[in-house]
This record gives C-alpha cells, structure tokens and sequence, in this order.
C-alpha cells in the first residue's frame, strides 16, 4: 500500500493486463552495503520472483534479508522492451548502476620516480622533423 500511495479504507480500481515479457532490467540500490552483502544475487532473485513478478520502470522495490530482517531498497531504473515488464519464467539481461550513496575512491596519480627517473616530453614538444621534398 505504501508503495502506491494508498491509505487503509481507499477504492482501488483493477484491470487486468498482460505485461510483455522483459529482455533487460537496469538496477540501483539505495545503499551500498546492499552490493557488499555475501550473496545479493541470490537475495534479489528470491525477492523478484516471489514479491514482484511484474516490474514498472521508475519504482522503487522493497528486499528484506531474512536473516538480519534488514530492508534495502532498489530502484527500477530502466526495463526493456516496455516500461512495464513480466520477468517471471524469462531470461533477463540485469545491468546495475551505482548505488545512490557510493563514492568513488580518489583519483591518485604518483608518478614512480624509481621506476622512471628521467624527464619526459610530451609527443610533439621537443621533437620537430622537418621533410623536404626533392
């Protein structure tokens, strides 16, 4: 109910659909310690085929982890051929992007004088050939 914006007591409307079957989904988790779990493939394929046989492009899906009761949440960035796809009984491509919270590690450039201890030009900078044509 959360996750539609529902309150105790609302009419919902229902319609059957028939979603296409998904090709390709592309992931984020909300959190980094998600990815960093011992087996996050294992733990989202048991919450997608039991909690979410249909997906929606835009969503926000809820995982709980049995073991430590924890909720992670991981958003549906992009599914393929539909916005709205069955990925239930069928091959689909998981790509994921990087969690909303990951930092990447600084960029450090040493440059390793032992290994390369003379000075060095950049291409084109202290060479010039001259061709003369006879």
């Amino acid at each position: 109910m959360e996750g539609l914006g529902l309150k105790e007591g609302n009419n919902v409307q229902v319609e059957l659909s028939t979603p296409p079957d998904g090709c390709y989904i592309k992931l984020q988790p909300h959190k980094t310690e998600f990815i960093e779990l011992p087996d996050p493939k294992a733990l989202l394929e048991k919450a997608l085929s039991v909690n979410y046989p249909v997906v929606t492009e835009g969503h926000t899906i809820t995982i709980q982890n049995p073991d430590t009761n924890k909720v992670y949440h991981v958003d549906i960035v992009k599914t393929e051929p539909a916005s709205i796809i069955k990925i239930i009984d069928v091959n689909v491509n998981v790509d994921f992007d990087p969690p909303l919270d990951y930092v990447p590690p600084p960029i450090v450039e040493k440059y390793d004088e032992e290994r390369f201890p003379g000075k060095g030009h950049k291409l084109g900078s202290a060479w010039k050939i001259e061709l003369k044509v006879m």
